[in-house]
């Protein structure tokens, strides 16, 4: 049995990845997508920017999945 402070770093994995996502949608929808840099995510989500690529594997794919969280919004 794991006690919660195991817990914790799992969590924040957890949390970045959600903060990226929800960075990217700010920014790629106030840029359309053009212009957007990984350090300029990274700071928008307050993660070190390495996270991009760990928990996405880099930039397009993070934009794919904004895109992919962007239709299920509008499914509803």
């Amino acid at each position: 049995m794991r006690n919660s402070s195991s817990l914790l770093p799992t969590r924040r994995v957890a949390e970045s990845k959600i903060r990226l996502l929800e960075a990217g949608v700010r920014l790629f929808t106030r840029n359309a997508g053009e212009g957007v840099t990984v350090r300029e995510l990274a700071r928008e989500a307050k993660v070190n920017s390495a996270l991009v690529s760990y928990h996405y594997g880099g930039l397009a794919e993070l934009m794919d999945a904004v895109v992919d969280r962007c239709i299920q919004d509008l499914r509803g």
